[in-house]
């Protein structure tokens, strides 16, 4: 009964952990612990888990009656919604940040060239995941750090699809593990595509899809 009760209480915490065991499976399945440097296997797996956590943030996001009974109450779904925030920038800054470990053994030249290769048509794959970056860490910064009026920190907030995007075109072109990976690729696809989809479902047409109770105070 107590293990019943606990199941039920957390089960939208237990799906997010579920949603994120899933494509570390895949990765392990498809043969990903076969990468013998340990800071890449690392880097790997920060941008997975980082995709899919950010994908899980835009889909609590919606604020649905679902999401309300999954969680338990709005409010808790706000709060889980700004820790795993918190956590998917966290693992996304260090999915780069590890990656590019092994190219310092050759030089800094190599190691940046990785970060921002130039020209820029030599790796688009980089180009989109360092743009998806920068334009989310620009976002978040403004909107928990910059003292702006609620209308700003609204448009910032409504900004934060960009990156999104960005980083789905970065796991479409990048030649890595959700190359070769069908199952790990189709996975991160499925749920950044339904990212996306939420995003636009509540913040491009929110005005016309959700329904609002008018009321005064």
């Amino acid at each position: 009964f107590e293990m019943s009760y606990f199941i039920n209480k957390n089960i939208g915490p237990l799906i997010i952990v579920v949603a994120n065991v899933i494509p570390i499976m895949f990765f392990v399945l498809g043969g990903g612990l076969e990468e013998t440097n340990p800071y890449r296997l690392a880097g790997k797996l920060f941008g997975i888990i980082g995709a899919i956590t950010l994908s899980l943030n835009f889909v609590i996001s919606t604020r649905t009656r679902f999401i309300d009974r999954l969680f338990w109450g709005m409010n808790r779904a706000y709060i889980i919604h700004h820790i795993l925030g918190a956590i998917a920038l966290v693992l996304l800054l260090f999915h780069p940040l590890t990656l590019v470990i092994p190219y310092l053994s050759f030089s800094a030249r190599a190691a940046l060239n990785f970060l921002i290769p130039i020209p820029l048509s030599s790796n688009l794959s980089n180009w989109y995941g360092l743009t998806s970056l920068v334009i989310m860490l620009v976002l978040l910064f403004l909107t928990f750090f910059a003292s702006l009026n609620y209308q700003l920190w609204l448009t910032t907030h409504k900004l934060l699809g960009i990156p999104l995007i960005f980083a789905l075109l970065h796991v479409i072109t990048t030649s890595s593990d959700t190359t070769s990976n069908s199952l790990l690729r189709f996975y991160l696809f499925g749920w950044i595509i339904t990212a996306i989809c939420c995003y636009i479902y509540r913040t491009l047409f929110g005005k016309y899809l959700v329904q609002t109770t008018k009321y005064k105070i």
